[in-house]
This record gives C-alpha cells, sequence and structure tokens, in this order.
C-alpha cells in the first residue's frame, strides 16, 4: 500500500498531465520520423537492422526514460504516472498514424514493422521504469 501512497504524492494537476502529454507527443513524432526515413531499408525483414534496431531500444529506452526524468522532475515511484501518460499519448498517436497512413509513406509490410518498433520503445520504456519505481534507494525528485 505504500507503494500506491507514494504515487499518489505527485498530484496530477492539469497542467502537469499536459507536460506529459505533451513529451509522449515529442517522442511519438521523433520515432514516427525515424520510422519514415529509415523506410523500407530498415523496416523488412531482409538482414539483420531491423534486429540492431530492435535491441538497441533497450539502451535508447533507459536514457530516455532518464531524460524524461530530468525534464519532468521525477523519479522512481513517482515517475510512473508520468511514463503512462507519456506512453499511453504515444501509443494513440501510433495507432492513428498506422490508420491513416500518409505520415509514413511507406509500404503496408514497412508500417506494420515501424509501428510495431514504436510499441516496442513504448514497452522498453514502461519496464524501465517500473524497474525504476522498485529501487529502494530511489529518490522521488530528481
Amino acid at each position: 500500500m505504500t507503494q500506491l501512497t507514494q504515487v499518489s504524492q505527485v498530484p496530477m494537476t492539469v497542467s502537469r498531465v499536459a507536460v506529459w502529454v505533451s513529451i509522449g507527443v515529442v517522442f511519438w513524432f521523433v520515432a514516427a520520423m525515424m520510422v519514415r526515413l529509415m523506410g523500407t531499408a530498415v523496416f523488412n525483414t531482409q538482414g539483420a537492422s531491423m534486429v540492431l534496431l530492435f535491441a538497441l531500444s533497450f539502451p535508447f529506452g533507459f536514457g530516455a526514460l532518464r531524460l524524461i526524468g530530468w525534464m519532468v522532475g521525477l523519479r522512481g515511484v513517482a515517475m510512473l504516472p508520468a511514463v503512462v501518460v507519456m506512453t499511453m499519448t504515444a501509443t494513440l498517436l501510433d495507432g492513428i498514424a498506422f490508420t491513416w497512413t500518409g505520415l509514413y509513406g511507406l509500404p503496408l509490410e514497412s508500417r506494420v514493422y515501424g509501428a510495431a518498433w514504436i510499441l516496442w520503445g513504448v514497452g522498453c520504456i514502461l519496464l524501465f521504469a517500473l524497474l525504476d519505481s522498485r529501487e529502494k534507494n530511489s529518490p522521488d525528485r530528481v
């Protein structure tokens, strides 16, 4: 029960949620532009480039979580609501972009792989946020 109490110590004000949503939009847009720029050269089943990109999502996700924590001034269990709002925003936007295909401008197969990579990145960031929240000595504020 203390974990839930600690999370609730960070009030979810409208301005704070607006910042979290904005950060989610920016991170999603950067990832979506990466998908568009890398295109069919990376997002295909030929070669190892897509596998390498998925593997690099782990260190990138960890670094992104640290950057986000620094930006919003939170860490540990207090960071979970922020990460949930940001990744929810990115996931919803990716669903829209995948449905209306003009943003990616790629063939269906590459769009599917690109959208999967963005979802994988969302999962990596959520995983690291969960692990960070479980650290015993993790301060709630940066």
